[in-house]
């Protein structure tokens, strides 16, 4: 009887033991565990970025219609800076009213009287009272400046959250938590300064250049209105988030000069803006600094962007984390995926050498643009009849 039962434990020992995993069967399953995590995971970010860029082409989707709110109360368009909705009226020695900005007024950009139309009217009417004209766009001890505007962030950004670059003092009245947007205004597809007025883009100088639809004769569905930005990086090398310096940039100046500025590894060679993250592109919301709020259609999406310093001599090229492109809402509303490779004609060419110039001041020419569909869409009254790029998008 005795042995019986040693018999009978010594099988159920070795039928546990044939049933229990070698060390070799383990492994197997943990590699196989490890191929489906990475199998898994890059289908996870994908949905995880689809998620994000339909955000974005929303966010996008929401400035085109408050631009044509804007329009359809005040029967034009905002402008980059001197806005028409800000001006004072004064007499001039001829006895006619003429448009004033008291103190810094002229600065705010064109998303300060978007506001009301993004359902921000509170705000807007704050702004009004205690804010237009006594303070300034860089003054972080003014909580208009300092207060988030998430429908104005890509959260695809790497700085969606804006963490890296604000600095520490909020108290300060240079930089500190200003707060930065990546949706910039169509500055058109020659190079200005900031305070020139001309302008063949959308948004141009309030008591020089202030368009409303009827004057867009290239076609509401062939101009862009706001383009994506990637918030920038102070000291950063990468093509597209920072900001090459020192570059010789002036009055309708070509593309290929910041081209010049590109590397190995699509990096900037050469100086880059180190501002202490107080002047990047994008940096501030309210300011219509080229660098901050606006773009020109030179460069094709996620090119370079260079100048002389950033709030100098700026050109700034749309950019966006998606992949190989950027979102772009037209002046009808519709949001376009442009493709970095879109055709941006001859990177070196010239207004002045041109043959449709016919004299005169180069930044007042307004025939068709040098810079291929790229640069068509970027004019407003030149005559283009290219300008159909991009991809269709919706939320």
């Amino acid at each position: 009887m005795a042995a019986q039962h040693i018999s009978w434990m010594s099988r159920r020992r070795s039928e546990s033991a044939s049933r229990a995993f070698t060390l070799v069967e383990l492994l197997v399953v943990i590699a196989i565990i490890g191929i489906l995590i990475a199998l898994l995971l890059p289908a996870v970010q994908a949905a995880r970025e689809s998620a994000r860029r339909s955000q974005c082409v929303n966010n996008l989707k929401q400035l085109g219609l408050a631009l044509q709110n804007f329009h359809d109360i005040n029967k034009q368009l905002p402008t980059d800076s001197n806005q028409p909705m800000l001006a004072q009226f004064t007499t001039n020695g001829s006895g006619q009213q003429v448009p004033t900005w008291p103190g810094s007024s002229a600065r705010w950009g064109f998303h300060t009287v978007l506001l009301p139309y993004r359902e921000h009217q509170q705000m807007y009417n704050d702004f009004i009272e205690n804010g237009a004209y006594t303070r300034v766009p860089w003054d972080a001890g003014y909580a208009f400046n300092t207060t988030p505007q998430p429908d104005l962030i890509c959260p695809s950004d790497e700085q969606a959250s804006y963490v890296e670059d604000i600095g520490s003092d909020s108290n300060s009245t240079q930089g500190g938590a200003l707060r930065p947007t990546n949706y910039h205004g169509n500055r058109g597809d020659y190079l200005v300064a900031n305070g020139w007025w001309e302008c063949r883009g959308v948004f141009g100088t309030g008591g020089h250049v202030v368009l409303n639809y009827g004057m867009v004769t290239d076609g509401l569905s062939n101009t862009g209105a706001i383009s994506e930005c990637k918030i920038g990086r102070d000291g950063d090398r990468r093509v597209g988030v920072g900001f090459a310096t020192g570059a010789p940039l002036d009055n309708g100046q070509p593309p290929s000069i910041c081209w010049a500025r590109v590397g190995p590894g699509n990096l900037y060679t050469g100086s880059v803006d180190t501002a202490g993250g107080n002047q990047e592109i994008g940096w501030d919301w309210s300011d219509s600094q080229i660098a901050y709020s606006q773009y020109f259609h030179m460069i094709p999406p996620n090119g370079p962007s260079c100048g002389d310093w950033i709030e100098g001599w700026a050109m700034i090229t749309a950019s966006s984390y998606h992949p190989a492109g950027a979102n772009l809402v037209m002046l009808d509303g519709s949001v376009r995926f442009i493709n970095d490779n879109i055709d941006a004609g001859d990177q070196t060419a010239t207004v002045t050498g041109l043959s449709t110039f016919g004299g005169g001041a180069p930044q007042q020419y307004m025939g068709p643009s040098p810079y291929g569909v790229w640069g068509a869409m970027g004019s407003t009254r030149s005559g283009d009849a290219v300008a159909s790029g991009g991809t269709l998008q919706s939320p």
